[in-house]
């Protein structure tokens, strides 16, 4: 019996704990940076960019993590890592936040709320992005922005700041920005060096990725989880009866 008992136990489990990966941030990472090499001195490395963000240029995604109750308070910023706090240029035009594969456009705005900016209607989804001569596919959010193009470097900046709350604790995981137009029309990009992979504890300090949204909520059964909880207590259930048979029959004999 007891046997039987840890089988139901596991096949009921198994699916609940499915969708807990990712690898928790510590809190005294939930404020950080990351740059591409050559960038402010202090600041951690992690970051390969293209064109006017390559790794002699200047580009740093930072964030700041705060924890309200039971939500948690996210805000990113872009900007030229080699400026002085100017905001990150040519600008944002589009980015990319990886998040959990269980969040879909029909169910996001559950986890993900209050936002400063508006995602896509088709995301979150998988995406194919470049890096270098390769690509990536990560699940992530497609953030678009408004902000006003500025022509040349020393221009007035427009910043390049996104805020929200969420349900979802932080794990270590992507991200992939996009340039609005630079010099003679080109596009620059960037993503954390580790784009694509996940990371674990030998990995520490984690510099090849930023914390992102991507922890499932509470362990609540998805449909398939229920059917196999109700399979395994009608299966315990009916073990019982039997064997409460067998020990009248024995009673009697």
């Amino acid at each position: 019996m007891r046997r039987l008992l840890l089988i139901l136990l596991a096949m009921i489990a198994l699916p609940l704990v499915a969708d807990a990966a990712g690898l928790l941030v510590d809190p005294s990472d939930w404020t950080g940076a990351r740059t591409t090499p050559g960038g402010q001195y202090g600041v951690p490395d992690g970051v390969h960019g293209t064109n006017s963000w390559d790794d002699y240029g200047g580009f740093e995604i930072n964030w700041t993590i705060t924890q309200v109750g039971s939500n948690y308070e996210y805000s990113y910023e872009f900007e030229d890592d080699l400026s002085c706090d100017n905001d990150v240029w040519p600008g944002i035009d589009r980015w990319f936040l990886e998040v959990s594969e269980n969040l879909n456009p029909t169910n996001v705005d559950l986890a993900i709320f209050d936002a400063n900016f508006e995602f896509t209607p088709d995301s979150p989804k998988d995406w194919t992005v470049d890096t270098d001569c390769d690509t990536e596919v990560i699940h992530a959010l497609k953030i678009t922005t408004d902000s006003p193009h500025t022509s040349y470097p020393g221009n007035p900046p427009s910043e390049f700041a996104y805020e929200f709350t969420s349900t979802r604790a932080p794990v270590w995981g992507d991200f992939y920005a996009v340039s609005q137009e630079g010099y003679c029309g080109s596009i620059s990009r960037a993503w954390n060096c580790g784009i694509g992979t996940d990371p674990v504890e030998c990995n520490s300090p984690y510099t090849d990725w930023i914390p992102v949204p991507d922890t499932s909520d509470a362990l609540i059964p998805e449909p398939a989880s229920i059917g196999l909880w109700g399979l395994g207590l009608l299966a315990f259930a009916g073990f019982r009866r039997s064997r409460r048979r067998s020990n009248r029959q024995t009673l009697k004999a």
